[in-house]
């Protein structure tokens, strides 16, 4: 890694991820073209992003172990794999996200669309007691899937009043989370 001026800045994270996922070299250049403009180039391709200087980003919440626990990967992966196919494509009815629920001895995933209903379940050890349920956007739920599927890893969730952070070895994930009403009758 070569750095000719440091700095930092906050970038977006879908189209860079997939810009530099698709590359078949190993050489990136990164520069800034403005205050707000970050020109990633790669075997003469190229990409434009909006910038945020960090100063101007949003701080992570501190994260309160009160309000976290573990469980595998692969464990949370089958959870939301059993859950997706009934999640609600509707913005409209509040549904389109999968319900976690957290119990001291287990862990509940539960998603519908007001015509499919699933429900998953996986055993927990020394989960805290009293945590609210939480409605986990679609959006993140798929990219946790696919980020988080690595055999013998750890997951670590914390829920947080607004928000749920997910954590392995190396990526951190904070996500907001649904304000919408999930259904009771769904639920527990």
């Amino acid at each position: 890694v070569e750095v000719k001026e440091e700095g930092s800045l906050t970038l977006p994270c879908q189209p860079l991820t997939s810009f530099v996922r698709d590359l078949q070299t190993k050489k990136v250049e990164l520069f800034t073209r403005s205050e707000d403009v970050c020109v990633i180039t790669a075997n003469g391709d190229s990409l434009e992003l909006v910038a945020v200087p960090e100063l101007e980003r949003e701080v992570p919440p501190d994260i309160d172990p009160k309000n976290s626990f573990e469980v595998a990967t692969t464990v949370f992966a089958d959870l939301i794999e059993k859950c997706a196919f009934a999640v609600s494509k509707d913005d409209r009815r509040g549904l389109n996200g999968v319900r976690l629920e957290v119990f001291p001895d287990r862990m509940r995933m539960v998603a519908t669309d007001t015509r499919r209903l699933a429900l998953a379940e996986a055993p927990l050890e020394d989960a805290p007691e009293n945590l609210s349920p939480v409605v986990l956007p679609t959006r993140i739920v798929s990219q946790l899937m696919s980020a988080v599927r690595s055999e013998g890893e750890v997951l670590r969730v914390s829920l947080l009043s607004t928000q749920t952070a997910f954590a392995t070895r190396g990526l951190t994930v904070f996500t907001r989370v649904l304000q919408a009403k999930f259904p009771e009758k769904y639920a527990s």
